[in-house]
């Protein structure tokens, strides 16, 4: 993708307009296209899978089934509709709610949502980084794994009622 890496402008290797970054809004009950908040797709994957560089998947308030949720390498933000944690929740089903493990960096960002009932919350590896803000994860037997030179940066967030609580 030769927009990979673009802001604002592509030089590779003749300047080319970057596409502008879209919205994708997503509902626990949604059919949309998800292009606005009043037709939001219904599935977290399906909007990650549609985004592009610079791209944000926008959660409405709801309670989710997710597990195992991927960038696939893309280098988005996650987030919340209201920036609330209490508002979106991510239940896992004592699976992993997300995996970060295609090279992606600190731009990759999940904010303000819960992770809650996960094997593990977020599972980050093989060079890939996560930057978290104004999470919460609970009731989980795990928080977050970061193996194989795995990087993670974490901002206002909380961990409780956790059975494993080291990162």
């Amino acid at each position: 993708n030769s927009n990979s890496n673009c802001v604002g402008q592509c030089f590779v290797p003749n300047p080319i307009p970057c596409p502008l970054p879209v919205s994708r809004f997503v509902s626990p009950n949604g059919t949309g296209s998800g292009l606005t908040p009043f037709d939001p797709m219904g599935n977290i994957q399906a909007a990650l899978n549609a985004s592009s560089f610079g791209d944000e998947v926008v959660l409405l308030n709801g309670v989710y089934n997710a597990n195992v949720l991927n960038a696939n390498g893309k280098i988005i933000t996650l987030r919340s509709f209201s920036n609330t944690s209490s508002c979106v929740i991510l239940d896992c089903a004592a699976g992993t709610g997300f995996v970060a493990n295609s090279g992606e960096d600190l731009r990759l960002t999940l904010k303000g949502f819960t992770f809650r009932n996960c094997f593990r919350a977020i599972l980050i590896s093989n060079f890939s980084a996560v930057t978290m803000e104004n999470m919460q994860v609970i009731n989980s037997t795990g928080n977050i794994i970061v193996s194989f030179a795995g990087n993670l940066k974490i901002s206002n967030s909380i961990f409780r009622n956790n059975i494993i609580n080291p990162i």
